[in-house]
């Protein structure tokens, strides 16, 4: 409908339908809203998850590189514990 078709309408079914169309505009604008705001949410979730991948992938090199080093220290004092029990 366009303009000059609505003037053929009386004002209160002008004024209704104007009203109408407005509410509808305002729906759309409100569901085109919620899909930003899901897609925006469900991109920060899955970089958050992938920062957490690479943090506990990260920490768990580190724990293993503690425990490989403790394992070499407890190595080498068992050897000296070995040397001095020898002589």
């Amino acid at each position: 409908m366009d303009a000059a078709e609505l003037k053929d309408y009386s004002e209160p079914k002008r004024i209704t339908l104007l009203i109408c169309l407005l509410h509808q505009a305002q729906v759309k604008t409100k569901d085109h809203l919620a899909e930003m705001y899901q897609k925006r949410i469900g991109t920060i979730h899955n970089s958050s998850k992938e920062d957490h991948k690479d943090m506990k992938e990260q920490k768990q090199n580190e724990l293993e590189n503690l425990i490989s080093i403790f394992n070499e220290v407890l190595l080498i004092m068992a050897s000296e514990n070995n040397d001095a029990v020898i002589p």
